[in-house]
């Protein structure tokens, strides 16, 4: 019969074997991995077109909303000229930077909506750039939109980041009421009835 100190060790050296093979294995199962390398994200402007200071959008039956910043601040030159709400057009003017290029490729302009772009926006820089972009159909996922650039490349741009822009489009700026001037000094003039 063995001793115990022989069954004791024979106990460690199989443990030790154990922890040897579990961590060959785990070794070789690292330098397995594959890391997968993002691209960096694209934006469809950058820095070197400078600041907005002007933005129209219009949508294919011609209804037209434009923004433009003055010294005062922002103003709207369509569809009435007035002072605009500046906070909500910081926020829409401000999506036009953030507007990621999900991808590129080549198609058609008819088989995604171009040929006949749901709106135009037309951006106008502090640089004296201008850059017009027409926007077809919504991808078949709904991540993004399918948007024609003016050097003819398609790509398609992030559904949440051109939405946020088209608010300015929705929310159009209404005209002030005009009031009525009334003179509360007036008297009633009766009038006498034969």
């Amino acid at each position: 019969m063995l001793k115990r100190s022989t069954v004791f060790a024979l106990i460690l050296l199989a443990a030790l074997i154990g922890l040897l093979f579990y961590l060959s294995r785990n070794k070789q199962q690292e330098e397995t991995d594959t890391v997968i390398d993002m691209p960096p994200t694209t934006f469809l402007f950058d820095e070197t077109n400078g600041q907005v200071e002007g933005l129209t959008i219009t949508d294919a039956s011609g209804k037209t909303v434009s923004v433009q910043r003055d010294s005062a601040g922002w103003r709207y030159e369509q569809p009435v000229s007035m002072e605009a709400e500046a906070d909500f057009v910081e926020a829409a003017v401000s999506q036009v930077m953030s507007l990621r290029v999900l991808n590129s490729l080549e198609i058609p302009l008819a088989t995604v909506g171009l040929n006949r772009p749901a709106f135009t926006i037309t951006v106008r820089f502090d640089t004296a750039k201008e850059a017009i972009l027409k926007i077809g159909d919504a991808t078949p996922t709904q991540s993004g939109y399918y948007v024609l650039k003016e050097n003819g490349e398609v790509v398609i741009v992030s559904k949440s980041g051109l939405d946020s822009l088209l608010k300015l489009f929705y929310n159009p700026p209404e005209p002030p009421t005009p009031t009525s001037q009334t003179d509360e000094n007036l008297a009633a003039t009766p009038t006498v009835m034969p």
